[in-house]
C-alpha cells in the first residue's frame, strides 16, 4: 500500500490529468491517497470548466479538513492538476515534480518546473501561493509525468537516477510509441536501481490533433 496517484479524468474538451505523492509510506499513505483520488474526482465532476487553480485549493481545502482534522494525522501530498484541452494547451498547478515535454521538432526536451505549495498542510495559503501556469504542445510533442521514485532510484554507489537521465531516455525515446517510452524508462530504471524502495509512477501523454487521431 502506497501513496503515488495519478488518473486520466475525461472532461468536456479534453481531461484531467492529476498526479501527486503522499509523504510516507504504508496504510496512512494509501489512505490519503485513496481519499485524495476520490476528491479529485469529484471535484473536477462537478467544476469540469474551473481553472486548474481553483480546482487545485478546492481539492486541498478538502484533503486538509481529512487529514488534520478527521484523521488527525499529519501527511501532506505534492500534488499538481493538469487540464489538458484539445487544442494542445496544457494549464496545471500546484507542486509536484517538473514536467517534462519531448518536442517532436526539435528532437529535444523541456523541462517546466510546478511552481506552489504542498496540498493539505494549510486548508487556506496566502494569495498567490497557489499559482497556475501552463505549457502549449504541437503534434507528436510528448508529455511526460513520473514520481520521486523514478528520480530517486539508487545505484550501488548511492547515485540517484536524476531528472537528466529521464530525460535523455525521452530524447532518445521520444518518436516511439508511449507504451514503448513508459517500459524503455522503466527498464532503464529498474537496471539502475539495487532495489526498489519507492513507487514508481510514469504517464506518457503523446499530443495528436482531433484530424491525426481521425486519420490514424
Amino acid at each position: 500500500v502506497a501513496g503515488d496517484f495519478h488518473d486520466i479524468l475525461p472532461s468536456e474538451g479534453g481531461c484531467w490529468m492529476p498526479i501527486g505523492d503522499v509523504a510516507g509510506h504504508g496504510l496512512p499513505a494509501g489512505l490519503v491517497m485513496t481519499m485524495l483520488q476520490s476528491i479529485v474526482a469529484a471535484t473536477t465532476f462537478v467544476r469540469p470548466t474551473d481553472s486548474a487553480v481553483e480546482v487545485w485549493t478546492a481539492v486541498n481545502a478538502l484533503l486538509f479538513n481529512n487529514i488534520r482534522e478527521r484523521l488527525r494525522q499529519d501527511e501532506h501530498v505534492t500534488l499538481t492538476l493538469l487540464r489538458y484541452e484539445r487544442n494542445g494547451r496544457v494549464v496545471f498547478a500546484g507542486a509536484h515534480e517538473d514536467l517534462i515535454v519531448f518536442r517532436q521538432k526539435t528532437g529535444r526536451c523541456e523541462i517546466i518546473p510546478t511552481v506552489g505549495v504542498w496540498a493539505g498542510i494549510k486548508r487556506e495559503h496566502a494569495r498567490g501561493a497557489a499559482v497556475q501556469n501552463e505549457l502549449v504542445l504541437d503534434a507528436g510533442d510528448v508529455l511526460l509525468l513520473y514520481s520521486d521514485g523514478v528520480t530517486e532510484a539508487m545505484n550501488a554507489d548511492q547515485q540517484a537516477f536524476g531528472l537528466e537521465r529521464v530525460a535523455h531516455e525521452l530524447v532518445d525515446e521520444g518518436r516511439l510509441s508511449v507504451d514503448a517510452i513508459r517500459d524503455r524508462i522503466l527498464e532503464s530504471v529498474q537496471r539502475w536501481q539495487v532495489r526498489q524502495t519507492d513507487d514508481v509512477t510514469l504517464l506518457v501523454a503523446r499530443y495528436l490533433p482531433l484530424r491525426d487521431t481521425r486519420r490514424a
